[in-house]
């Protein structure tokens, strides 16, 4: 499946940038990320953690592409990293990331370490840079 990115993100459909249509080297798309889960507390060893991720263009930009990663500080090891299609294309400038993830040693987790989720987002835009939020937590 292929989906195509809108031209309106790059030009006015003839290549003329202008002020109110900027060139693709300026940061058209503002993008942010809210991690809302998880959060800094300390989890415990087979309990449920929601993931909650909110990806946004300030300027109601699509959300081409997101990413969001776990992975052990100690080691740098991923143990999870979704979606499975990194390409969103959101054209309403918001997208929202919910997962479920079980704190389980089959699921890579192990007691008395600290995990790094990373999430990042980023448009097909060369000159445009990624933006990466991350937040540590521990597991008992």
């Amino acid at each position: 499946l292929f989906t195509a990115c809108n031209s309106e993100d790059y030009s006015d459909g003839n290549n003329n940038y202008s002020s109110n249509n900027p060139s693709p080297t300026s940061s058209k798309f503002d993008y942010s990320i809210t991690i809302d889960n998880p959060d800094t507390t300390i989890k415990k060893i087979s309990e449920s953690m929601p993931v909650q991720i909110d990806f946004k263009s300030k300027n109601n930009k699509t959300v081409h592409y997101i990413q969001i990663r776990i992975y052990n500080k100690s080691n740098n090891s991923e143990i999870y990293k979704k979606p499975n299609d990194n390409h969103i294309d959101d054209g309403s400038g918001s997208y929202t990331f919910n997962d479920n993830i079980v704190l389980s040693t089959n699921n890579g987790f192990s007691s008395s370490s600290t995990f790094v989720l990373e999430a990042k987002v980023w448009s097909p835009d060369k000159e445009e840079k990624e933006v990466v939020k991350t937040v540590e937590f521990k597991v008992n």
